[in-house]
């Protein structure tokens, strides 16, 4: 597990169990082959900018029944496994869940989650122990070494600088993190971490303009992140000191080591990407 996580787990004692779970599934992550996502987009220079100048992104929802799920459906029980371990909250439900849900509905929970489908998702919710935010998380954990692959292919191989849209131009999902720029903000995406650049102004969330952001919120003596927070849809999104990534952190780990602002945020009463409060 990362050095810094293991300090803030020695200091944070309350917060340990959930800085411990999203170590080591950074580490399952890493560790886990990624599927073949090739069927889901057509990798052709030309085809790639027809989708992106349509306002789509690359996956394309209508050829996620090629796919083979196989390596990420195996992590998620292997994250349903880590959920159990790090929370009493949530053992009984994650052992409900292992029992109960079939292969089948973790393959259409994952689709659905590709393709956007909330009610795909809403219904596969009614027949397990998972609210409808849990699965959308499981889903797109279990997906994210594949989605890497991807973005990383497209941002070695494509030129998507003129991409200035709110939400990820590989999966669609929004971002959860962003750093500072002369030229505008540098956004990334939740689950696949494709990089990309939004010159709009305003709430990263709900679009609206600079005179809506109505504070920050921060921990004292950690200049490396802090919390965006909206006066219109009650969001936040977590900015990142540019500075900082200049010496080439890994973003995935700031993401973890800045859980426990984010679970302050949420106790204020404050919306944010999905995250487990294990």
């Amino acid at each position: 597990m990362h050095p810094e996580i293991k300090r803030l787990i020695k200091e944070n004692h309350d917060l340990g169990p959930i800085l411990k779970f999203y170590g080591l599934l950074l580490e399952k992550q890493e560790s886990s082959r990624p599927d073949d996502l090739l069927p889901l987009i057509d990798i052709s220079k030309n085809s790639i900018k027809d989708r992106l100048a349509d306002g789509n992104p690359l996956i394309d929802p209508s050829k996620t029944v090629l796919l083979d799920l196989k390596n990420s459906i195996d992590l998620f029980f292997v994250i349903l496994e880590l959920i159990k371990d790090a929370s009493d909250q949530f053992r009984h439900q994650a052992e409900e869940v292992r029992a109960r849900i079939e292969k089948t509905d973790i393959e259409l929970a994952m689709k659905a989650v590709l393709s956007g489908n909330e009610g795909e998702l809403k219904r596969l919710t009614e027949r397990s122990a998972l609210s409808e935010e849990m699965l959308f998380l499981l889903a797109g954990l279990s997906l994210a070494p594949s989605l890497r692959l991807l973005s990383s292919m497209v941002q070695e191989d494509f030129d998507i600088a003129w991409w200035d849209e709110l939400f990820c131009p590989i999966c669609g999902e929004l971002p959860s993190m962003a750093n500072l720029e002369e030229e505008g903000r540098h956004l990334y995406c939740t689950f696949c971490w494709m990089e990309w650049k939004y010159k709009g102004p305003g709430c990263l969330l709900c679009g609206v303009d600079d005179k809506k952001m109505v504070g920050l919120l921060r921990i004292r003596d950690e200049d490396r992140y802090h919390l965006s927070i909206c006066g219109n849809c009650n969001g936040y999104i977590k900015l990142i000191d540019r500075r900082y990534l200049l010496k080439e952190a890994d973003r995935r780990i700031i993401n973890i080591v800045s859980l426990p602002l984010e679970i302050i945020a949420r106790q204020k009463g404050h919306k944010g990407p999905a995250i487990f409060s294990i």
